[in-house]
This record gives structure tokens, sequence and C-alpha cells, in this order.
């Protein structure tokens, strides 16, 4: 079955699994700017995961989704860490391939949801 990640464009990407907005954990003033930054990175390492997937190039893939599983957790985003970790191992250990689809999904869509209260009219 092909992967059906090509609805996570980024004209929908807030119409993922669940359009709950996240939030990062972190409420230090000063750690607002770089958690901007971070987010307003999102999409593109989204395109990345998507090309990754699609090219079935799981060495790259288990890269990206490392390096977002230290990233996440480091700007205060620990749901997108643990989607990025479930997937990094899956892919390390080579069972359960069968689950990368779903993972990868899950992963792009708490990336699309990630965002500041600054982007957010209260």
């Amino acid at each position: 079955m092909e992967p059906q990640l090509d609805s996570f464009n980024d004209s929908t990407c807030a119409r993922g699994l669940n359009s709950e907005p996240i939030f990062s954990q972190i409420e230090d003033e000063d750690m607002q700017e770089l958690i901007a930054m971070f987010v307003s990175e999102l999409p593109d390492r989204v395109a990345s995961y998507r090309d990754a997937h699609l090219k079935k190039d799981w060495h790259a893939l288990s890269m990206l989704a490392h390096q977002m599983k230290s990233a996440a957790v480091g700007y205060g985003y620990p749901s997108i860490s643990e989607a990025a970790a479930s997937l990094e191992k899956t892919i390390k250990s080579g069972d359960n391939m069968d689950q990368v689809d779903t993972q990868v999904e899950l992963l792009i869509d708490r990336c699309c949801r990630a965002t500041t209260k600054s982007d957010c009219s209260v």
C-alpha cells in the first residue's frame, strides 16, 4: 500500500489527524524567539520526511527522525519528540516496518500542529 502523505501538504497541514494546536511547554520568554524559529522551520522538515519516506530512504528518514527527537524536546515539544523516537526505533530495528507509514503520518501531523503562543490570537 502506498503512503497517503500527499494529503499533508502545506495548505492542509492543520487538517491532520487532530486539529488541536501543540504549544511548546517552555514558557521562558528568552526562549520564545528560538522556539518560533524552530516552528518556522518545520515545513521544510516535513518536506524532508515526505521525500525520504516516498523514496523509501530508510537511512535518511531514520537520521531525520533522530534529529527531530532531540530538537523537539529541546524546544518543548515532547509529543513531537516521542513520535520521532518511535519512528526512529522502528526503522533501526527493522521490525514492524508496516508501521512506518502510520508513524510518519503521525510525526508530520504533530509537526503541522506545532505553533507558538504568539501565532494564536486569543
